[in-house]
């Protein structure tokens, strides 16, 4: 009996030394035996991440590298000889009973494994004749070096700017956890880093940007050039988080906190210098990026009296009115700025720093209530969040009252006014009114709506235009892609609709929604449709609005077919916008 119990505690196991190791640990197998537990050395090593500690084996996994899958290999080979050398002993002590020591058990496997088998010389992280294995952060910076010139737009100085600074949360993130292998690009790798960044309190619009640029220099440099192509790295298919803006924070500024910058007293020579960027910014409405190109005078021609130009970020015409105000800050300047670097990649940051401190000492205190990145109701003073697109969302505001949005985007740069009506209006209720009142001048009393009913529906539905498109779709003809242009715009702009009356024609409002569906299902566009409902729902033609979902939900289950001409129409517009 006691013969029995010593060969039942005779056991072989195999262990890492330190299971929560971040680098290459060593293989341990020990025995057990009269008790006792022998440590014996195999000389092999492998990632803690990467060992079944149930099984007590490497694990061989899709996603593992080159390296890592010939390290598994190699280590599961080692467990394979010890298993056999040790089924061998345990025969022998079966046959021959004895009881043995720890010097027994180490003499034996010395002999019968460490001694015969051949094992190849390992590099300091435990791989077998093979390179060290591969980073993540160095691959990554390797990459964003070459994203210029693989990319297919060209990439300015300060995207890669702002591309290097995003990505330096994955290297802070690899420093935390300890880990830095190219194995961590994966799908799985990155969502671990986008819960890093969770726990780290990082914004949405934070975690998306570090998240995106990732994404980029996986599935557009690393898994396409030939530079990468031992890395083994993978195209990855991760959904970036909802880009969460601030709403509220930026402001039309009033003709007294402008006239207060502008007259502020003692300012530095640097602060009097972007003071007066900013002021031309609020006067032409272009971004600080944009603004230098007014001082020289090869970056832009003259058209009767306006500069004209090609913006920088966008590439995109845009028009600056020659004002005196304006022609007299760039004559102030003919000789070049003396204090601050208007060609600067970070000139916007060093703008809104001194604006900031311009603010202050110009008392700035208006409280300006908003809604921050992470959701938060914030309220602040004008002075503590003022930057210099402030000046932008002035001009943008102020000019709205005068001119249609789509004259207004060549002044501004814009390729559509989708950017202007969604981020840079502050309407007030008086501007609604007079916006109101200004589509109805010229009628009086309670015969308004009825005499001018057809003029609410072009305002508010582009009523003339969509029978036209309906016209021209019944008929295979071809139609005006400017008229559907600016019926999709009319649509969506559902800006100061509580001050129109609801007493109108429902009945054509309502023979409206084919023509409306069928747009929104060819441009896949579940905010038209969302748009045209909203209103429909303000009038009282309809009991609910339809949620995006529900509404792309009904674009996956139509199939309507429609003449190739009108179709042909339809995506060169859409390719064009």
């Amino acid at each position: 009996m006691a013969e029995l119990n010593y060969l039942k505690e005779l056991t072989l196991n195999f262990n890492l030394r330190k299971p929560t190791s971040k680098r290459p640990t060593n293989v341990y197998a020990v025995v057990k035996a009269c008790g006792k537990q022998i440590k014996i050395p195999t000389t092999a090593k492998i990632n803690a991440y990467l060992w079944d500690s149930k099984k007590q084996v490497p694990m061989l996994l899709d996603s593992m590298s080159e390296v890592e899958r010939d390290n598994a290999k190699h280590v599961l080979s080692i467990i394979f000889s010890f298993q056999s050398a040790f089924s061998e002993y345990y025969c022998y002590i079966c046959q021959n009973f004895q009881i043995i020591s720890q010097k027994d058990v180490r003499d034996y496997f010395e002999k019968t494994v460490l001694s015969e088998l051949k094992v190849k010389k390992m590099a300091k992280n435990g791989v077998p004749n093979v390179k060290r294995e591969r980073k993540a952060t160095k691959a990554l910076l390797k990459a964003l070096e070459l994203y210029q010139s693989v990319g297919n737009k060209p990439v300015t100085d300060s995207t890669i700017q702002t591309y290097r600074f995003n990505l330096q949360n994955f290297i802070d993130y690899c420093a935390d956890i300890k880990r830095d292998s190219v194995l961590m690009l994966t799908d799985k790798g990155i969502n671990d880093f986008e819960i890093y960044l969770r726990g780290k309190g990082k914004s949405a619009s934070n975690i998306r940007n570090c998240l995106r640029i990732v994404r980029i220099l996986i599935n557009e440099v690393m898994s396409k050039h030939p530079d990468f192509k031992s890395y083994g790295v993978k195209k990855v298919d991760i959904k970036l988080p909802k880009n969460v803006r601030t709403e509220g924070k930026k402001v039309e500024l009033t003709e007294d906190e402008i006239k207060a910058i502008e007259t502020c007293k003692g300012l530095t020579p640097p602060q009097m210098e972007y003071r007066d960027l900013f002021v031309l910014e609020c006067l032409t409405g272009q971004r600080a990026s944009d603004i230098p190109i007014l001082f020289n005078p090869t970056r832009y021609t003259i058209n009767k009296n306006y500069f004209s130009f090609v913006t920088k970020k966008e590439g995109v015409p845009a028009l600056v009115e020659r004002t005196p105000d304006v022609l007299a800050i760039i004559e102030r300047y003919k000789d070049g700025f003396k204090h601050i670097d208007v060609e600067s990649e970070i000139l916007a940051k060093n703008e809104t720093i001194a604006l900031k401190e311009i603010a202050k000492k110009a008392n700035l205190n208006r409280m300006i209530t908003y809604s921050d990145s992470k959701g938060k109701i914030q309220s602040k003073p004008l002075s503590e969040i003022l930057s210099s697109h402030f000046g932008r969302h002035t001009f943008v505001t102020r000019m709205a009252r005068r001119v249609p949005l789509e004259t207004l985007k060549f002044l501004t740069g814009h390729k559509d006014t989708q950017a202007l009506q969604k981020y840079y209006l502050h309407q007030t209720e008086d501007d609604r009114v007079n916006l109101v009142t200004k589509a109805l001048k010229g009628n009086k009393g309670n015969d308004v709506v009825k005499q001018d009913s057809n003029n609410i529906l072009n305002v508010l539905f582009a009523y003339d235009m969509l029978l036209s498109i309906e016209h021209a779709m019944k008929n295979d003809i071809n139609f005006n892609t400017n008229n559907t242009r600016q019926a999709v715009e009319t649509i969506k702009n559902v800006v100061g609709l509580s001050s129109y009356p609801k007493n109108i024609d429902k009945e054509k409002v309502e023979a409206l929604d084919k023509v409306v569906f069928e747009l929104s299902y060819y441009y896949r566009d579940a905010q038209l449709y969302s748009a045209y409902q909203y209103k429909e729902h303000y009038f009282g033609i309809i009991d609910k609005v339809a949620s995006y979902d529900e509404i792309n939900l009904m674009f996956a289950n139509e199939d309507i077919e429609r003449p190739k001409q009108v179709i042909d129409a339809l995506i060169d517009e859409y390719e064009n916008k």
